[in-house]
């Protein structure tokens, strides 16, 4: 429990003030942790007012992004859709030492596969099976900072040139995702995650 938790609280409340005592409270650290985290959080450019009787106001970012911030945005969560690991995924890409990594899915085979002979010969033929479809992003990345030398600008599209440029110089990673995950961009996905979630079989489904 450290300055990340303190940061959360505040972007959650920003431009608001939170007495030391709220914040004790809800995070169950003592008055000179709080302050120890504030001065902490000063020091990489957070601009915090504190004031007696009133507690701490967050007024603005720095303009670097920290890691503290991206952490307070991605709260506790360990798990999406009680299938993707953050954690894990955090923890591969510590291990590689590589800019970046995304997660690879599997999204499945529609139909049914052919094993063909160059002549047209089928030597054999069976039903779809999910293990057969190709990988793919599965929109979930931990990058490091230098991640911002293959982006342009504010019009760069990142899952073209950036993707394309660190797989080139062997800087990107793929973190293998064999559980559940599914997208919706067609009306058949919408239907198919409407059919799972009325069966009452909803993977995402993690709240009672």
């Amino acid at each position: 429990m450290g300055k990340e938790t303190v940061l959360a609280l505040l972007l959650r409340e920003k431009g608001h003030f939170v007495s030391g005592e709220a914040v004790s409270a809800e995070l169950g650290i003592t008055r000179a942790a709080i302050w120890k985290s504030i001065s902490a959080l000063r020091a990489q450019g957070y601009e915090i007012d504190a004031v007696t009787g009133r507690g701490y106001c967050l007024k603005s970012l720095p303009d670097t992004l920290t890691e503290q911030t991206v952490r307070s945005y991605l709260g506790p969560v360990e798990t999406v859709g009680k299938r993707i690991d953050l954690k894990a995924l955090e923890e591969f890409h510590r291990s590689h030492g590589k800019i970046a990594t995304i997660t690879a899915v599997n999204i499945g085979q529609r139909f049914g596969v052919l094993d063909l002979e160059d002549n047209g010969k089928i030597n054999s033929f069976r039903e779809k099976n999910d293990d057969d479809g190709s990988l793919i992003n599965g929109g979930y990345m931990v990058l490091n900072p230098g991640v911002f030398d293959y982006i342009e600008g504010d019009s760069t599209v990142f899952e073209q040139a950036p993707l394309r440029n660190l797989a080139k110089d062997g800087e990107l990673m793929a973190y293998r995702h064999e559980g559940f995950w599914k997208c919706m961009d067609t009306q058949r996905e919408k239907q198919q995650l409407e059919a799972m979630w009325q069966s009452g079989n909803a993977p995402w489904k993690i709240w009672e």
